[in-house]
């Protein structure tokens, strides 16, 4: 295994579940079915994919499958390579991310999202680094958020926002602070 995938693993884990530091942890986690566990199983299965992807095809091909089966258990759609480094996923249910659209590092996801197409075309989102959606926020169309940006709850965005660290909600999302 590759020195940058090992660092990218331990960063993630040191996120996800950095409560669990012995072997009794780790299998009270597993039995338990810990969300926070389950939720690194998946993050922990993706990056492999993302590495083995242009390596060994066999390897790539069940690091996939495993990552699609966590998927399934947590809600979660997402596609190796979408992700950047860091980013956390709060809960289980109803995470969709396309597989053209680009997720900054350090992007927080609270649940029940969506960062897709607007169904006309494929042009997906682009999100900056350290964006923050709230349950049920919807990041839609060809559009880029800026850095830092927080999405409020239930808000759905259709348009591009460049000023970063800012706040936006609503349904179309505006600006509020």
């Amino acid at each position: 295994m590759n020195q940058a995938l090992k660092e990218i693993l331990h960063a993630e884990r040191v996120l996800y579940i950095p409560h669990i530091k012995t072997l009794k942890n780790k299998i009270m986690a597993m039995y338990t079915h810990s969300e926070e566990y389950e939720i690194y199983r998946f993050i922990r299965a993706l990056r492999k994919a993302e590495f083995y992807k242009s390596k060994s095809k066999l390897i790539y091909t069940y690091y996939l499958r495993k990552s699609n089966i966590c998927g399934n258990r947590l809600g979660y759609f997402i596609a190796p390579g979408v992700l950047g480094k860091g980013v956390r996923l709060y809960h289980r249910g109803g995470i969709i991310i396309n597989s053209n659209s680009q997720i900054g590092d350090g992007c927080l996801f609270h649940g029940d999202n969506c960062v897709g197409n607007n169904g006309m075309d494929n042009r997906c989102p682009v999100l900056g680094k350290n964006v923050e959606l709230g349950i049920g926020a919807k990041v839609i169309g060809g559009i880029t958020l800026a850095d830092g940006i927080r999405v409020g709850a239930n808000a759905v965005v259709t348009k591009s926002f460049s000023e970063a660290g800012i706040t936006i909600a609503g349904v179309p999302a505006v600006k509020v602070k």
